[in-house]
């Protein structure tokens, strides 16, 4: 199993290359709220499972994000669209809600 820090301001600290991938799509979803002046800071642990049957598994469980592949790229590639959706999906939760405040 290894361990991943998704850490403060959403940039990684890993060794990894492809977590790279990540950090940059969640500074482009940063960038692209860029009227947002406040962000709430937290750590997130993303787990690397090496399955019995070689497939992957990767988990962040307190975003409630998964993915899963028969190789480590396809678990990766899937990961970071799930986060995508989700992050995508947050963003509109926050956008509807500021609209029903005004």
């Amino acid at each position: 199993m290894l361990l991943m820090q998704l850490s403060s301001c959403f940039r990684l600290d890993t060794a990894c290359v492809w977590m790279g991938e990540l950090v940059h799509k969640i500074k482009k979803h940063k960038t692209q709220q860029s009227h947002m002046t406040r962000i709430k800071i937290k750590d997130f642990e993303v787990e690397v499972l090496a399955e019995d049957d070689g497939s992957y598994s990767i988990a962040c469980s307190e975003l409630g994000v998964y993915g899963v592949g028969k190789t480590l790229s396809e678990a990766k590639n899937d990961f970071l669209t799930v986060l995508d959706l989700h992050l995508d999906v947050l963003r509109r939760q926050a956008v509807n809600a500021l609209q029903v405040r005004v």
